[in-house]
């Protein structure tokens, strides 16, 4: 999946002022608990300018205090004695959990807003259990004690550490590592992997620094969504975004698949499956050359059946009967890194839910010459076409020449696949050493058999798209995986 994914939209936003402070005007909240009085300011806004709205739905995040928001304070008294206290927004009105002891011996106050760590007896602070840093905000404020009033301001505070605002689908759990990331409020680079739940704006955010060459990984579940490496340090008081949403294919009414990085591959003499490098890969004549012992890759299969002797497909007979049985699933198999039964084969009925049922499934998909292969582009459910960038839905092309429709230069299908969008390339089909018309049309094969000597197939040309078409079994068709989303 990495190259399949491996495609961003950052952007980088620089906060309105130097210390990242609100530029509401600072109203001072008193609160009191036996003899203290604290003064509260408002909370420190962490903007986001309009640079980032491309990146699915702008939020500033957190703008101002909240009910149940905690300060932990750390006192100080002039015997060097440490007490710990939580100040607690309640009701609109500041409130401390306990009485102050000796209140007018206090030499200092430590005031910090931490959602993720927690104050003890002694003064000290640290992770509250289940928690790590980075997850939340981490903002010592500046204090004053003037006998027994303390002020607590955020103004022009100054937060030591970036945000990174995750940019995905509403409510969706995701895993999140990184290297070289130092989180807010810890003093080492982090180690841990990261869960974190999207809100209902689809956004999720991390705190802390990346370092130059640093990197961010999020995945769904198994499914793998985007990678990002860092070209320089990430900035403190500085916020970006990272487009995380999971481009999904429908080929059912409630079932959503994300296609593999590119067509399948086997090495016959090593016996080592693999996806193509990139979705424009494909083998084309020197198919011609398979057999049980080809040191070589091939990518043109025969169906896949569990009694005859050619499971998977790989060999040159014409007898049917080598290809008999029911289906056996090249994704049984374990495919590069990927463990067995990860990936599986659409049906017929699957194939034709994507490009005949599926809403606007006939403005999500159209032929297209792609860094000089032809093929078919197909796009995801939730399309956004990248800005600068049009897509030609259909077929009306005239001739094999899939450029005279659309075609795509190497950077144009850079931006095309960060978005989502999916090629099969036109590789053409096999009958025992034969290849045929490479290039020109595309055969895909389904799980679907028809009878003892036929199976569905997906058929398209530069004019002609058939997702249901009757192939011979000994046919060498392509073969580009799924992977079922949950």
């Amino acid at each position: 999946m990495k190259k399949f994914f491996q495609y961003i939209l950052m952007t980088v936003a620089l906060v309105a002022t130097a210390s990242c402070s609100s530029e509401l005007d600072e109203a001072l909240q008193p609160a009191g608990n036996g003899t203290l009085q604290f003064v509260v300011s408002d909370f420190p806004m962490f903007g986001e300018s309009t640079q980032t709205r491309a990146i699915g739905i702008q939020d500033v995040g957190k703008t101002a205090w909240e009910e149940g928001d905690k300060l932990l304070l750390s006192i100080s008294f002039e015997s060097g004695k440490k007490q710990g206290y939580t100040l607690e927004y309640l009701s609109g009105v500041w409130t401390l959990n306990d009485k102050v002891l000796a209140s007018s011996d206090i030499t200092g106050v430590l005031a910090l807003y931490a959602p993720d760590c927690e104050i003890k007896s002694d003064g000290s602070i640290g992770l509250a259990s289940g928690k790590l840093y980075g997850m939340a905000e981490y903002i010592p404020a500046k204090t004053t004690v003037d006998g027994l009033n303390v002020s607590i301001s955020f103004k022009d505070v100054t937060r030591t550490y970036s945000r990174l605002r995750l940019a995905g689908l509403a409510n969706q759990t995701l895993t999140v590592t990184t290297t070289d990331f130092t989180p807010a409020g810890a003093t080492e680079v982090a180690t841990a992997a990261y869960t974190l739940t999207t809100d209902n704006n689809g956004n999720a955010f991390l705190y802390g620094v990346f370092a130059e060459d640093a990197t961010v990984s999020v995945s769904a579940g198994n499914i793998g969504i985007v990678s990002h490496t860092f070209a320089s340090a990430t900035e403190e008081c500085v916020s970006y975004a990272l487009d995380a949403v999971l481009k999904y294919f429908s080929v059912s009414a409630e079932k959503y698949v994300i296609f593999s990085p590119g067509n399948l591959q086997y090495h016959p003499a090593n016996n080592e499956w693999r996806f193509a490098e990139s979705q424009t890969d494909f083998i084309g004549e020197t198919n011609s050359s398979i057999s049980s012992t080809y040191n070589g890759w091939i990518d043109s299969f025969g169906w896949s059946g569990n009694t005859g002797v050619a499971t998977f497909g790989v060999s040159t007979s014409k007898d049917h009967n080598d290809y008999s049985g029911i289906f056996v699933d090249w994704g049984t198999n374990q495919i590069g890194d990927n463990a067995p039964n990860t990936w599986r084969t659409l049906s017929k009925d699957e194939w034709v839910y994507l490009f005949i049922t599926r809403t606007n499934a006939d403005l999500l998909y159209g032929i297209a010459q792609v860094k000089g292969v032809n093929g078919m582009v197909v796009l995801p459910d939730n399309w956004e076409t990248p800005t600068g960038l049009t897509f030609k839905s259909g077929q009306q092309g005239w001739d094999d020449d899939y450029s005279h429709f659309q075609s795509f230069s190497a950077e144009q299908w850079s931006e095309m696949e960060k978005a989502g969008a999916l090629f099969l390339p036109a590789n053409g089909y096999r009958e025992g050493t034969k290849m045929e018309v490479v290039r020109y049309l595309a055969y895909y094969w389904s799980s679907t058999e028809m009878d003892s000597e036929k199976a569905y197939y997906m058929f398209f040309n530069y004019m002609d798209l058939f997702p249901q078409s009757k192939f011979s079994r000994f046919n060498g068709c392509s073969v580009r995986l799924v992977k079922d989303l949950q």
